[in-house]
């Protein structure tokens, strides 16, 4: 559910983008087949972008077991960890509040769109019709004004079929028709369902329909003049109908005739282009930088970025071993779940990043596969926490923050190489460090890792997360 939000969420943020930027670009511009793609366009992205993964500058790329995020919480007086992977966490929070919203709101205008298409439905399977060029002519009681849904045109149930000022509206249906202009207020619409909070959806979509009728009395004024053309849209302005997904004939009247009698400009093709390919790096950057904030993590996150002080400098040969000759820069991490069997060389020590078998605890050892990890996992948060304290002097600071510290769990079982890859300061190193060198002290063993049946050295990480409330 939060996963939903969060797209929806960064959908609407490029949604809006998009919508100044043709705001700015649409602006006394009357290219209305410009600005309809531009429209399209701009959902369509919205849409997709954040479904697009844009691969981040890195130096090189390291792989290892990333475990779930601790989470460290106190105040002068208490100290209190908590972390999905082990306990019991809130069941409800903002994030939540925000998602069963949005979902909320989704299901009442899914709702709504489903029941005006069945209306619509209703209308053209039940009412007599006849076919006229292509075009199917529904006379109903139902209607109160002209209106268009792909190839049927709904008339009211007094419409005189023969009557010039009908065969008018029916060649103006027909235009909306052959331009596939139905098709447009269906994905718009649907667009509502999932940006019904956002308002440029709104004007998007007011604007798309009167994008539409100007296309349309562009095409009916090559067939007539300015002044029996404007005089049948006045003849049909007292009638307003009500119907979701239609083309409307008396929609937005006085704007259409303004616009008949508007001094036509030069098209600015460029002018508008211009602003929508300015927008595309600033999305491109968004992009990027999406799953980047800096070690803000959750369980389910297996891909991270963290930066060092040093650079990495390795040689891969074709058994992918890599060979560390100094410290690491820039790192893209991603979880073991997918990635080939990957290992390093560090100070002349193997040390494998995906193993055959991943190390587990020794109290995990009657489970086996997700289970026995999800143990193990439990079982070294639970230890770390129970351990673990929140530094005075880093409490008197007020710091807060993410660190992130590396061990490897040896062939023999033991944590050793451990240290803080990220670190906050104030004591918080110290303290990390101190609490994984009491595995190897207290009750706690770990079964090693395995590849090929034979125990190897396997790389971890921990990200801890301080807080204070």
């Amino acid at each position: 559910m939060i996963a939903y939000s969060s797209y929806v969420l960064c959908a609407g943020l490029y949604l809006s983008m998009l919508y100044g930027a043709f705001l700015l670009s649409s602006r006394n511009n009357q290219n209305f087949a410009l600005q309809r793609k531009l429209i399209l366009f701009s959902v369509a992205a919205a849409l997709f972008c954040p479904m697009l993964e844009v691969a981040p500058i890195v130096s090189e790329e390291l792989y290892a077991v990333f475990l779930p995020v601790v989470e460290l919480s106190g105040t002068t007086s208490e100290i209190m960890a908590e972390s999905p992977a082990c306990t019991k966490s809130a069941w409800f929070s903002w994030k939540h509040l925000v998602s069963v919203l949005l979902l909320l709101g989704s299901v009442v205008f899914a709702i709504r769109f489903i029941y005006g298409a069945h209306r619509i439905r209703m209308l053209i399977s039940q009412e007599a019709s006849e076919q006229q060029d292509g075009l199917r002519i529904i006379l109903s009681n139902k209607i109160s004004s002209p209106c268009s849904f792909a190839r049927h045109v709904l008339l009211p149930a007094d419409t005189l079929i023969e009557n010039p000022t009908t065969a008018s509206i029916i060649e103006h249906e027909r235009a909306h028709y052959q331009l596939g202009h139905s098709y447009d207020n269906i994905l718009l619409s649907l667009c509502q369902v999932i940006f019904w909070w956002l308002p440029p959806i709104y004007h998007l979509q007011k604007q798309m329909k009167l994008i539409h009728e100007y296309e349309v009395d562009a095409i009916m004024l090559a067939q007539s003049d300015k002044f029996t053309y404007s005089n049948l849209l006045i003849t049909q302005i007292s009638r307003h109908q009500a119907l979701l997904l239609v083309n409307n004939f008396n929609s937005f009247t006085q704007k259409r005739i303004v616009m008949m009698y508007k001094e036509k400009r030069p098209a600015t093709k460029f002018l508008m282009l211009a602003a929508f390919a300015l927008m595309l790096p600033i999305l491109a950057l968004l992009q990027s930088c999406q799953s980047k904030d800096e070690l803000t993590l959750r369980p389910e996150v297996n891909k991270i970025n963290i930066d060092r002080d040093n650079s990495l400098a390795a040689n891969a040969g074709d058994d992918a071993r890599f060979f560390i000759e100094s410290t690491v820069d820039t790192i893209q991490m991603k979880g073991a779940q997918s990635e080939p069997v990957t290992q390093i060389v560090k100070n002349q020590r193997e040390v494998y990043l995906k193993p055959d078998q991943l190390p587990y605890a020794s109290s995990c050892t009657r489970l086996q596969g997700d289970e026995r990890e999800e143990c193990s996992n439990a079982a070294l948060l639970t230890f770390v926490y129970t351990n673990i304290k929140y530094p005075k002097e880093a409490r008197d600071r007020g710091t807060e923050g993410m660190a992130l510290a590396e061990f490897v769990i040896t062939d023999k079982g033991q944590v050793q190489s451990s240290k803080i890859v990220k670190e906050l300061g104030d004591g918080t190193s110290q303290e990390i460090l101190r609490v994984l060198s009491l595995m190897n002290q207290r009750d706690f063993r770990w079964i090693p890792g395995q590849v090929d049946g034979k125990p190897v050295n396997v790389l971890y990480k921990l990200p801890i997360k301080f807080k204070l409330q």
